[in-house]
């Protein structure tokens, strides 16, 4: 119930932080600009009031996507957790041993759980999805405009989601394989938490050509509208310095690899053996 609540939570916040008072924009901008130019000093004719004007509606074409960002790597987050959780607890409270005094064939179970955790996440994206981009088109309706939105964009948008919803399926199994093969719901977060903290960053760092496989670039990625642009280089030689991304699909598809990757693992971690 937490991701829903949040969600139609984000959905208000959408709703209460647009307008469509131009005018009120207009005129606070160029109070920011003569602040800017009685505290600086200045010349007015060196200050734009454009470049502290912010457009206080909605635009659904361009926040959209955005906000499906926000939305699946919010739901895959807990997902994850949730998916851990019931993994490592089915070792935790002995569960699982039960279970497999009952059906030896412990593969049966890892699946049966990791499929379980899965289509909760395919059911939890739709709904997240679905509330945020009804909240969005009721937003953009009433306190903002959905200029540029066509048909293209809007099979663009259906994509994204149905990109959106394959990641959050995969970190759920993730999750549940994480835990069944540590036999732990604490080892699975302890694991995320230095991976984010240190492993990230040393790849941020020093192992830039691996920076686009990261899970905190690969989540972004796999719900991008478009693939990211090629760098643009001028005449002179200077190149623009744009950021090496997987393009949405690629993205999507390696997460949900990995997923398959550690689903392997577990496959092979929990074979017979004594059960204690």
């Amino acid at each position: 119930m937490i991701a829903p609540v949040l969600a139609l939570c984000y959905g208000v916040q959408l709703w209460l932080t647009h307008n469509t008072d131009l005018a009120a924009a207009h005129a606070e901008a160029e109070n920011r600009r003569a602040e800017l130019i009685a505290r600086m000093g200045v010349s007015p004719s060196m200050v734009d009031a454009d470049q502290f004007y912010t457009d206080p509606r909605y635009l659904l074409a361009d926040a959209l996507p955005d906000d499906l960002t926000v939305a699946t790597s919010v739901t895959a987050c807990i997902l994850f957790i949730l998916g851990a959780s019931l993994g490592g607890a089915d070792w935790q409270s002995r569960s699982a041993n039960v279970w497999i005094l009952a059906e030896p064939r412990r593969h049966r179970l890892l699946l049966a759980r990791v499929s379980v955790v899965a289509l909760a996440g395919v059911a939890l994206a739709v709904a997240v999805l679905a509330i945020v981009g009804a909240a969005a088109a009721v937003t953009a309706a009433t306190r903002g405009t959905a200029d540029g939105v066509d048909g293209a964009w809007i099979a663009d948008v259906l994509q994204a989601a149905v990109r959106g919803t394959l990641v959050v399926a995969a970190l759920g199994a993730l999750g549940a394989s994480f835990g069944w093969a540590a036999r732990s719901a604490v080892v699975p977060f302890a694991t995320v938490f230095v991976y984010v903290l240190f492993a990230e960053a040393v790849v941020r760092n020093s192992l830039t050509a691996l920076r686009p496989w990261t899970l905190t670039v690969l989540i972004p990625s796999a719900t991008e509208l478009a693939p990211p642009p090629p760098a643009r280089c001028t005449a002179d030689g200077l190149c623009e310095d744009v950021t090496a991304i997987l393009a949405p699909w690629p993205a999507a598809l390696a997460i949900a690899g990995l997923a398959a990757v550690f689903l392997a693992a577990t496959w092979l971690l929990v074979r017979r053996r004594e059960v204690r």
